[in-house]
């Protein structure tokens, strides 16, 4: 059915004014097919509200295909049917369907207002049975909606920009800079206060960053024009993605719809023949956000860039770079990919420093290789009283596995357990007394990579459960007896190490193998396949890790037995952060004999190692400036006046300048 029968009209009816002119007003007419007398009344709510706000309706319409329609009934007999967590399609799932959907669509609550609120959820039991049966009427009436005041936000502010000679940034007033837990704007009228504090701290922002007022004017100029012209591409495409993701994040947020063309992306990026910086990407407001750093990538090989950091402007040189706030993350990772060997300049905002300004770096594009993620190994000999030790250091930065190399029956195909053994091997050539292997930002990789290197330290016995939705239990396990040392193991794990660095930690942890040292790991506990679709693919959720104690990976992540600062706040990064987080949870424990017994000797070590961080100037450091940073983030409003401004900026440069000369 098309939309054109459901969505405003510029012709219909005229009404007469009191002076005999007529007046502006739309058809709300029943079409010539059957249509349901609720959406009829839809439409003309939906009309009548389009022409007081704006006086005729937006000339873009997008309508849903008869391909989308399938494919969000495919989608969500693939969820209810096959998604690890049993969710029951209804009006409670509906009206989350729809929240989430706004929430997604405007995060910030920069477009829609609680008028149009009092529309939408007239019909917030109507989603279950919408997606069920293919009917994309309502929500795309509300991306329609979304597209259009985005529209006028951005025709709004640059008809404000012309009338501004001088921007005044005397006032004392301040915006709240993270609107998601704030009220919808009432009106119109509040939307566009709230769009003019966004252009002053815009605005402010350029300024601060050493830019003149007809040099920052010009940028705006330039970005709200440019982000007009990406609205203008708006497609059918990015409606359907937007509301098909908002019903799969809801199962939870690893389970998503990909179009065909993030799904192009996808397979790219799983192939690792990406030519790019080798980053993890995602949009949070409208900012793209540095998510995690490919092991042996450029971006990490450059140490110019890390997690959390804010993309602000990408081009190919310092003098011509392309604002992309406000971009969708395809089009900003399509800017960033180029040839090998050519180089991509990035403004960007750190997250792990006092200061909110700008950085401009240069990244050298590349393919991020077997190679470059491969095994290294380091020497550390440590001096205690009248002994010394000599330490390997074996770095793991993913588990790799060369899966085209394997699928050909190539014998000697490289993976991370081959070179582990290899490795550990060579070290023991140098009368190593401990091994300590590293897992620091180390994402995961392949399961059965995994479960081999676990073997390589214990004799034999299981490593992982894996439930699925049947709730049945598998099981993993070592069957071979060797082990390539016996010597005492430290494994170190951060924020960053997920999924297979998880089972793999958690299993050393469970034999008491080893210590694991460092900070709260990510929490990837789930196991997700990739169904095709008629149009696009679906990744889905179907199983979850278990370690052998019976405890799952999910949410909870493994608890280092000797803890160690982060740098990473798990508010911010890890599956704790992530919204519709599967629980963690536990399942009857595997059948396992302990290698040592190391926890009767935890409270000596953790007692010992607090002894050693109370003297040790650069960790009272670490801890103080983690403490700043965070108060920073926590901010939420700024000052709009420039003055006050600088001064913040002052004091926290000093806060920062004070714990240095401290250290």
């Amino acid at each position: 059915m098309s939309l054109t029968h459901l969505l405003p009209h510029q012709s219909g009816l005229q009404l007469l004014s009191r002076s005999g002119k007529a007046k502006p007003t739309v058809q709300c007419h029943r079409p010539s097919i059957k249509v349901r007398p609720w959406k009829v009344l839809l439409a003309c709510s939906f009309a009548l509200l389009t022409m007081q706000v704006h006086g005729k309706a937006s000339q873009l319409q997008l309508e849903p295909t008869k391909e989308q329609a399938k494919t969000i009934v495919k989608i969500v007999d693939n969820l209810t049917t096959a998604h690890f967590k049993r969710q029951e399609l209804n009006d409670a799932f509906s009206e989350k369907i729809l929240e989430h959907y706004l929430e997604t669509l405007d995060p910030l609550k920069l477009h829609f207002t609680q008028e149009d609120l009092v529309h939408y959820r007239a019909f917030n039991h109507k989603f279950d049975n919408a997606v069920k049966n293919g009917d994309l009427t309502i929500p795309f009436i509300i991306f329609n909606r979304y597209h259009q005041r985005a529209t006028q936000r951005y025709k709004y502010l640059l008809q404000t920009l012309k009338s501004i000679e001088k921007f005044d940034f005397s006032k004392d007033t301040t915006i709240i800079t993270d609107r998601r837990d704030e009220a919808w704007p009432a009106d119109q009228k509040a939307l566009e206060k709230l769009w003019d504090e966004q252009l002053v701290e815009a605005a402010l922002r350029l300024v601060l960053a050493d830019k003149t007022n007809s040099e920052a004017k010009s940028a705006l100029k330039k970005r709200f024009k440019a982000k007009l012209g990406h609205l203008r591409q708006t497609t059918a495409e990015d409606g359907f993605q937007a509301f098909a993701n908002s019903v799969t994040e809801l199962f939870d947020p690893h389970t998503q719809y990909l179009s065909p063309r993030a799904s192009d992306n996808f397979n790219i990026n799983m192939s690792l023949s990406l030519e790019g910086i080798g980053a993890v990407l995602q949009t949070e407001d409208e900012l793209t956000k540095v998510i995690r750093l490919v092991p042996g990538g450029p971006a990490e090989k450059s140490g110019k860039i890390k997690p959390l950091d804010k993309i602000v402007a990408v081009g190919p040189d310092v003098d011509n770079l392309t604002d992309v706030i406000g971009w969708r993350i395809e089009d900003v990772v399509s800017l960033i990919r180029g040839p090998k060997g050519t180089d991509v300049y990035l403004e960007h905002i750190p997250a792990d420093t006092a200061s909110k300004g700008h950085n401009t770096i240069k990244i050298t594009r590349n393919t991020v290789k077997l190679e470059d993620q491969a095994v290294r190994s380091d020497m550390l000999k440590i001096e205690r009283a009248q002994e010394s030790y000599n330490l390997g250091v074996v770095q793991v930065p993913a588990f790799y596995s060369d899966f085209s190399g394997r699928s050909k029956g190539q014998p000697n195909y490289r993976r991370v357990s081959e070179d582990m053994e290899e490795t550990v091997n060579k070290l023991k050539d140098q009368d190593i007394d401990g091994l300590v292997i590293d897992l620091r930002g180390n994402g995961g990789g392949s399961l059965e990579e995994a479960n081999r290197m676990v073997g390589l330290f214990i004799p034999t016995g299981p490593t992982v459960q894996i439930k699925n939705t049947s709730d049945q239990v598998s099981l993993n396990r070592d069957s071979d007896p060797k082990i390539i040392f016996e010597k005492p193991i430290v494994v170190v794990i951060d924020r960053l190490s997920a999924s297979a660095s998880e089972i793999f930690a958690g299993a050393i942890q469970d034999y008491q193998r080893g210590l694991i040292v460092g900070s709260q790991s990510f929490g990837k506990g789930t196991v997700q396949v990739l169904r095709k679709l008629d149009h696009g693919q679906l990744k889905l959720t179907h199983a979850k890790f278990y370690r052998i104690s019976g405890e799952s990976n999910q949410h909870q992540g493994i608890i280092p037995d000797i803890a160690m600062i982060s740098q990473f706040n798990p508010n911010d990064v890890g599956e704790s952060a992530l919204d519709n987080a599967l629980p963690w949870d536990t399942i009857k424990p595997a059948d396992f004999k302990p290698f040592y017994k190391l926890r009767s000797y935890l409270p000596t070590l953790k007692q010992s190692h607090r002894q050693r961080l109370e003297a040790n100037p650069n960790y009272t450091f670490l801890i103080e400036q983690n403490i700043l940073v965070e108060q920073l983030r926590d901010q939420k409003q700024l000052s709009l006046n420039r003055d006050t401004r600088l001064a913040e900026q002052r004091s926290a440069n000093d806060a920062q300048l004070k714990l240095e000369n401290a250290r």
